[in-house]
């Protein structure tokens, strides 16, 4: 796959992630972020730099009308951050691209999310066996006092709260209602990674 090829994959999905979360398109783009969509792919198939192409926003001669300019830039405020949290592509090839991001092929994707799920669920029987041992055998007035007292609990407890900030950011990435984010970043604080 080309450059050209991969920087249209990049901006379709960019797009009609856009239009799914602001437009509430699910299926296809709404006809505003369609014509984003066509006039973006235009641009790509006519660029005089084929695959010499630097990124739209270091070209010297750029080719987006002011207007077409102004709404790709939103498109890409939006879309771009969140990229790295979700799987953009279903490519047809393992290849990374200019930012070095991997794209994966749809059966890797499926074999990786598997191996996930097991791990996911291996956490949450070590996470309740670990509880349950605390709460059957632990003073958590006691245990939690000691625990402030020594240096090495406070770098576990400064440990998992920067945990759970890193986790709340991508919480307020992800969800798109402010009630949904309230609810899961207090279920975190309170209950842990537990409730994931």
């Amino acid at each position: 796959m080309n450059k050209i090829e991969k920087e249209k994959k990049t901006i379709g999905w960019m797009i009609r992630f856009y239009c799914r979360k602001n437009h509430h398109h699910k299926k296809r783009p709404c006809n505003e972020c369609k014509e984003l969509l066509e006039y973006a792919m235009k641009r790509l198939e006519h660029c005089p730099y084929g695959s010499n192409k630097k990124s739209c926003r270091r070209c010297v001669t750029p080719c987006y009308t002011p207007a077409m300019r102004k709404r790709i830039k939103s498109v890409m405020r939006y879309s771009g951050p969140r990229i790295i949290f979700i799987s953009p592509m279903s490519g047809s090839d393992t290849s990374f691209n200019k930012r070095g991001m991997l794209f994966f092929t749809e059966a890797e994707k499926e074999g990786k999310m598997k191996a996930i799920k097991v791990l996911g669920w291996l956490g949450v029987l070590a996470m309740t066996l670990v509880i349950g041992n605390a709460f059957i055998n632990g003073d958590f007035r006691e245990d939690g006092g000691e625990l402030l007292r020594n240096p090495w609990g406070m770098v576990s407890l400064v440990d998992l709260y920067v945990g759970f900030i890193l986790f709340s950011i991508w919480i307020v990435l992800r969800e798109e209602t402010l009630g949904a984010m309230v609810i899961w970043i207090v279920l975190m604080m309170i209950f842990g990674f537990f409730i994931g």
